[in-house]
């Protein structure tokens, strides 16, 4: 019998036929990316989208790591809905760099039923990010909508924050391995990643499944974060790696989870809000960028 909150040995199709259909919350997970000839890079995403579904609740959700091209095969299932992109710090590959570019991103399908949990971030607004008519009005997701004489009436929201804007689903976490925190994995990913993606679309004592963890970072995430796991991997190496990590992390990791991704002040992003609102310059300060374009206000 399949228990929580621990990581077996074993294959992944083995795991996921002894686990109870809809009994999951969360499937999020790294599969093999099909681009080598390695015996072990193979991952064939339409034998197991299916399966993943019949284990998922209607209102969970399936996050699937893979490059640009395993990602697309994946989105084009019935249920495939967006895409991440993560942006690295440091490109990998640099045996290749004279013949192509190196590639600092990496890509995570999105597929659910129904609305999962999304548990929504709002990062700070840079100085020079340019937003459109509607987002210039910064409106809340709880804006009061009426139509009255076919026009639309939005009321603002009095206590609204308008230094922060909505989570874009392009995000920029350090790909750096330390000697000490890297746990000989070649495609381990980094705890701050994958615990944004848990507190985004999970909850408090949800049910997490990963059948691909590898040296379980997944699992030390859910730990950290007070979510129940199940997670396996084929390589009897890499899950004595992740057992005993998991056997590392302290209670109070385990109840010191990371700030709420819905509060806007700092979080698994490396952001911070600004404390302080910028300073209000007079029309007489205001200049163009351009020292040859005069401004309306330079005469």
């Amino acid at each position: 019998m399949i228990e929580t909150n621990k990581v077996y040995c074993m294959d992944a199709f083995e795991l996921l036929k002894q686990l109870p259909d809809k009994s999951v919350d969360l499937i999020l997970t790294d599969p093999p990316y099909n681009t080598t000839k390695i015996e072990w890079d193979s991952f064939n995403p339409e034998t197991y989208l299916d399966i993943f579904f019949q284990k998922i609740k209607d209102n969970g959700c399936v996050l699937i790591f893979g490059d640009i091209k395993q990602v697309g095969k994946i989105l084009n299932h019935k249920f495939g809905r967006y895409e991440w992109v993560w942006i690295k710090t440091k490109a990998p590959n640099f045996l290749f760099g004279s013949k192509q570019p190196m590639r600092k991103t990496e890509y995570m399908a999105v597929l659910y039923k129904k609305q999962p949990t999304y548990n929504f971030v709002r990062i700070p607004k840079r100085n020079n990010y340019k937003t459109n008519t509607y987002l210039n009005k910064q409106y809340s997701t709880d804006t009061h909508n009426k139509i009255t004489n076919n026009k639309l009436e939005l009321k603002k929201k009095e206590n609204y924050d308008h230094t922060t804007i909505y989570c874009e689903n392009i995000i920029e976490i350090s790909n750096f391995k330390k000697k000490s925190n890297w746990y000989k994995h070649p495609t381990e990913k980094p705890l701050k990643l994958i615990e944004f993606f848990i507190e985004l679309y999970s909850n408090k004592g949800d049910l997490v499944l990963d059948c691909f963890v590898g040296s379980g970072t997944t699992a030390v995430a859910c730990k950290r974060l007070n979510r129940n796991f199940i997670c396996c991997d084929n390589n009897a190496d890499y899950v004595a790696i992740a057992n005993k990590r998991l056997a590392q992390q302290s209670v109070t990791d385990f109840t010191s989870a990371t700030p709420t991704l819905a509060e806007p002040k700092e979080f698994n992003m490396g952001l911070k809000v600004p404390t302080s609102s910028p300073p209000k310059l007079s029309p007489t300060e205001i200049t163009s960028p351009n020292p040859n374009i005069k401004s309306k206000n330079q005469k």
